[in-house]
């Protein structure tokens, strides 16, 4: 059998407040309108009709897309003298269209008085919060001048927040109004044992009209009658706020409503200083990716190397700020050029740092470069060597002969190589382990050669791994056949095509970095 609630103790449930949408004010004026216009009597009822009224003759439900209805306009039987006389001046179903007209155009403007509410609400959670310059006070001030305000309100004399630990298993003494300063240095109270503040945290106010009739609360200050409340943000709950006073007494409803108010504004004030230490990391933050993304765009080539006979052209794009999309060309000798397109697997700043290091190792190596496959060997044994095994990257690289137009290719991971002929597009690459996974894998090349008027492009997975519209795999073949048909057109001209063809076929465009390298014969 349940025990008794004792008298001294007062059990507050915090309960949220629905506030009902208010019918619209121009109502009655619009029925009393439509009445004299038509004859036929409207009237707008509040809530739903019942099902078995009789004098129901039409309804309409004024619902403003949010599941339930305000209310609804009815014609009905009770307020009809003459149905005959009204049939033949204004017909009823004419009447009924003329109110359903009504009635919707009724549920679009509650429905954008909702929408302005909303709106402006979220405007509001928009602003911006800032230090003003004049804001000199430290949260120590605010938060002790808040409690001391709460406890003058209800006539308590004193007054200390609890907050809690990380491990949600001890109670601090925080901020006080009333106690010595002293108190703050006091080691923190288990939560296990504090069942005035469990009881709080469990969204009740708790009252204690007489401290000394019973211990077990565990009221934190000596005092004879206390107050506990409370203090949460919107999702978690913070720790209590105590108001004691000195003689035992009575709490209402209306001054616990208070005190919780009261911790609201303690909880937005600890909202509001994170809220500022967070701002402040985010901006250097900001800064700092900031510069580190002018870098990396600065690193990329910007200017292809003016060989005769060829047109080459590159186009690299990150998901992020940052990312491990990259592509490099570097002349070797009169006759030689080396050229990469290479995406690091991992998002963001991490694919950023681990393309930077790969775009290193691949131009110390390739200038002793024999063939592609030997460097993505090398590439891969790098890569291993500077990371825990979790930086891994895929890798399409190439080795031209410019007078010959021979091409030595290789690649690691998912990048796609394609020579666009007179006849038909051919695939050079396919699927293979990526770079920094396995220290012994072995990587496919081979060598095909550029005729006059071929094109050479590749790209590496981010352009074809994204899911299609309609959430199938994007079609490689589909690509192909683009390229092949605009393959005559300049070099950057068809790094648009690839590109537009990506953001207008992808579902989430930007999901993946980006890179493409084109080798053009004239």
């Amino acid at each position: 059998m349940a025990k008794p609630i004792p008298s001294y103790l007062k059990l507050h449930a915090q309960e949220g407040r629905a506030v009902s949408q208010q019918p619209l004010p121009e109502l009655n004026e619009l029925c009393d309108s439509f009445s004299a216009a038509t004859g036929w009597p409207m009237r707008y009822a509040v809530g739903t009709h019942p099902a078995n009224d009789l004098d129901l003759m039409w309804s309409a439900p004024v619902n403003p897309g949010v599941g339930t209805s305000l209310g609804h306009l009815r014609i009905d039987l009770g307020m009809v003298e003459n149905v005959a006389t009204l049939a033949n001046r204004v017909p009823l179903e004419a009447a009924e269209r003329l109110a359903q007209s009504i009635a919707m155009m009724l549920a679009q403007q509650s429905l954008l008085r909702k929408s302005l509410k909303e709106r402006e609400a979220d405007l509001a959670a928009g602003v911006p919060v800032r230090s003003h310059p004049d804001e000199v006070q430290h949260l120590a001030s605010r938060m002790e001048a808040v409690i001391k305000s709460g406890a003058e309100a209800i006539g308590c004399q004193f007054g200390a927040l609890y907050l809690l630990d990380e491990a949600t298993t001890e109670l601090k003494l925080r901020s006080s109004w009333g106690l010595p300063v002293e108190r703050l240095a006091q080691p923190a109270r288990p939560l296990a044992t504090a069942l005035a503040d469990l009881e709080a945290l469990l969204g009740h106010a708790v009252a204690l009209e007489s401290t000394s009739s019973y211990r077990p609360w565990n009221v934190p200050i000596e005092s004879a009658s206390a107050l506990c409340v409370p203090v949460s943000s919107p999702t978690m709950p913070l720790g209590t706020l105590w108001l004691f006073c000195d003689e035992p007494r009575d709490f209402t409803t209306e001054q616990t409503n208070l005190a919780e108010v009261i911790a609201g504004r303690l909880a937005s004030e600890l909202d509001r200083s994170m809220l500022l230490t967070e701002q402040a990391g985010s901006v250097a933050m900001q800064r700092q990716l900031e510069a580190a993304q002018r870098i990396q765009q600065h690193s990329l080539p910007q200017t292809p190397p003016k060989i005769t006979g060829w047109e080459i052209a590159g186009w690299s794009c990150q998901a992020g700020q940052l990312g491990g999309a990259l592509h490099d060309w570097r002349l070797l000798d009169d006759d030689r050029l080396a050229v990469t397109v290479a995406d690091a697997c991992d998002p963001g700043i991490a694919a950023a740092l681990t393309g930077s290091a790969l775009r290193s190792a691949w131009r110390s190596e390739c200038d002793a470069m024999a063939s592609p496959g030997l460097l993505l060997r090398r590439l891969n044994t790098s890569l291993l060597a500077t990371s825990s095994g979790d930086q891994w990257a895929g890798i399409c690289s190439l080795l031209l002969e410019t007078r010959s137009g021979r091409v030595d290719f290789g690649s690691a991971g998912r990048p796609t190589a394609l020579v666009l002929r007179d006849d038909s597009p051919e695939l050079l690459t396919r699927p293979t382990t990526p770079l920094g996974i396995d220290p012994e894998a072995l990587f496919p090349y081979g060598r095909t050669t550029l005729q006059r008027g071929d094109v050479l492009v590749a790209f590496t997975r981010g352009f074809l791994e994204t899911p299609a519209q309609d959430g199938t795999s994007l079609d490689g073949n589909a690509l192909a056949a683009v390229l092949h048909d605009q393959r005559k057109i300049p070099a950057n001209d068809l790094i648009r095509v690839l590109a537009d063809w990506h953001a207008l076929n992808a579902k989430h465009p930007n999901q993946f970095d980006r890179s493409v390298v084109i080798l053009r014969r004239r």
